[in-house]
């Protein structure tokens, strides 16, 4: 939505899926671990539009974003052939903050692409461990379609 001619919010919404494979000792054995976690998430953002040229804009965003753990499942097997699967809900919200650069190309005045490079910290929760846990400060790259509320 846009504020003023070079600042706008953003909201959204995002589906995430972490895939991990590890191995672990439990209980004397070794296992092979898949791991699938599913995330749902709200991002919100500040943009400042740097630069302004007919249909094409490069920006410069601040925000963060919050999801909501959907789900987890692990496929395990160890070397002697005993395997499990796990499926459960998963509990809890991962808190993220962003900042970053962004381009868009509107197609029309309602809908653009865009792609947007970030610097995004993952804060600690009650989630199960992922690459989020171990690295929690990341280069992030989305590209997408942008839908756009008002062009006041």
């Amino acid at each position: 939505v846009k504020l003023t001619s070079l600042l706008s919010v953003g909201l959204g919404l995002n589906y995430t899926l972490l895939k991990s494979k590890y191995e672990a000792l439990i209980n004397k054995r070794y296992y092979r671990i898949k791991q699938h976690l599913h995330y749902v998430g709200v991002p919100i953002n500040l943009y400042f539009r740097l630069v302004d040229r007919s249909n094409f804009y490069f920006y410069a965003n601040v925000g963060g974003s919050f999801e909501k753990g959907v789900s987890a499942s692990y496929k395990m097997s160890s070397y002697d052939a005993v395997a499990y699967n796990i499926d459960g809900d998963m509990g809890g919200i991962q808190y993220s903050g962003n900042v970053g650069f962004g381009m868009e190309y509107k197609f029309i005045p309602q809908l653009g692409i865009y792609l947007e490079p970030n610097l995004v910290y993952y804060f600690n929760s009650e989630l199960p461990a992922s690459i989020r846990t171990d690295q929690p400060l990341q280069v992030k790259a989305e590209i997408g379609f942008r839908f756009h509320l008002n062009n006041n």
